[in-house]
């Protein structure tokens, strides 16, 4: 489908990549703040049909920044404009797994960005189904991310064999759409 403009396949396909998206000093800073967090005391325990585990943020600040600065690029990729709804960022360690699962409506246009691995340069592809039946196993690196049809596009990780994966998700709603009183949910959480 090399043929059709990149949005186009994003809305056929129910996936996308982008390269580069985050810079490499972005990546550098927003693990600093992870690190942070996790120090701190700010990750809480997933449990839910996806991942159980430690080491999640909702709504933080950096990301929620992240968030918002990339709506404009979003849209364009998307090729429609879309509202943030929230974020939310996660350290995985040595023998998690996502299981197969859909999100929510909140997650219309989502992004998982990768961030940093230990060790550096270990990949941990993200499997998905395509809106085709396709399934694709796609590793990212560090600034990379995958756009996806958060509710619509099963996806997934097989377990983790590296000691460290740092990832955010960034999740949009469509303006407009079905979903768009969804935006700015993190914000709300946050008292922003």
């Amino acid at each position: 489908m090399t043929d059709k403009d990149p949005a186009a396949q994003f809305w056929d396909q129910g996936y996308r990549l982008a390269e580069g998206l985050v810079s490499a000093q972005q990546c550098a800073f927003l693990r600093q703040c992870m690190d942070a967090a996790q120090r701190s005391g700010r990750m809480r325990l997933a449990d839910n049909s996806a991942y159980r585990g430690p080491n999640n943020e909702y709504a933080p600040a950096p990301a929620e920044l992240v968030l918002r600065a990339l709506a404009p690029a979003v849209s364009q990729m998307v090729g429609c404009e879309v509202l943030p709804s929230y974020s939310f960022w996660r350290i995985y360690e040595q023998g998690a797994e996502l299981r197969p699962h859909k999100d929510r409506p909140a997650c219309e246009v989502s992004l998982t960005v990768a961030i940093a691995a230990e060790p550096e340069g270990m990949e941990w592809p993200i499997c998905l189904t395509d809106l085709g039946g396709q399934d694709h196993r796609i590793a990212l690196r560090p600034g990379a991310a995958l756009l996806y049809r958060g509710p619509e596009v099963r996806h997934w990780r097989e377990v983790l064999d590296g000691a460290r994966h740092y990832q955010m998700f960034l999740h949009y709603v469509v303006a407009g759409g079905p979903f768009a009183a969804l935006a700015d949910e993190g914000s709300r959480a946050a008292g922003g």
